[in-house]
């Protein structure tokens, strides 16, 4: 180790009276500026129209995204219609149908998100113009289209709310 000289000396105090007053002037400047912070009490403290969408397109979206995510695939890929590309579909869907509740038009039953989505791919495959383009071919973006608008119009479509899930009654539960 090497001793220390004198000009070494002067060039660390001069760096450390330099960030003192970098320091303080810093302190000085967002002293003046402080953060500004909304108020939290109210209830929902979402402005109108922030983050919320109609619930339709949201489950359009939703859908097409897990299918997507799944699959890889484009909007325009060919979707054939048979045993194995419907498995595959369903599998791919069901995480997303999760997120909502079903419930029966007549009696207001709640009915599981698999099994609403596979009654919405059964009238999907049996009806041959479901789901198709203008010239007449299946392609991904218009199935999924179709099975969205299928369980809208078959079920009262509700999203789950998350704050009343398996997480806060687990929690509660333990306490």
């Amino acid at each position: 180790m090497q001793p220390v000289t004198e000009s070494l000396a002067v060039a660390i105090t001069s760096g450390v009276k330099l960030t003192t007053e970098l320091t303080s002037l810093c302190k000085k400047l967002f002293k003046k500026y402080p953060r500004k912070l909304r108020e939290r009490s109210g209830v929902d403290r979402r402005r109108d129209g922030e983050r919320r969408q109609d619930l339709k397109l949201r489950l359009r979206r939703g859908l097409w995204l897990e299918y997507h995510r799944a699959t890889e695939s484009g909007k325009f890929d060919d979707m054939p219609r048979d045993l194995h590309t419907r498995g595959k579909l369903l599998a791919a869907l069901v995480t997303e149908a999760r997120r909502y509740r079903f419930l029966d038009r007549e009696n207001h039953a709640e009915i599981s998100s698999s099994n609403a989505l596979e009654r919405a791919l059964d009238c999907i495959w049996r009806n041959p113009q479901a789901g198709v383009d203008g010239s007449g071919q299946s392609k991904a973006v218009y199935v999924i289209e179709a099975v969205a608008q299928e369980l809208y119009a078959t079920y009262d479509v509700k999203i789950r709310d998350r704050r009343e899930g398996e997480r806060r009654a687990a929690a509660a539960g333990a306490r």
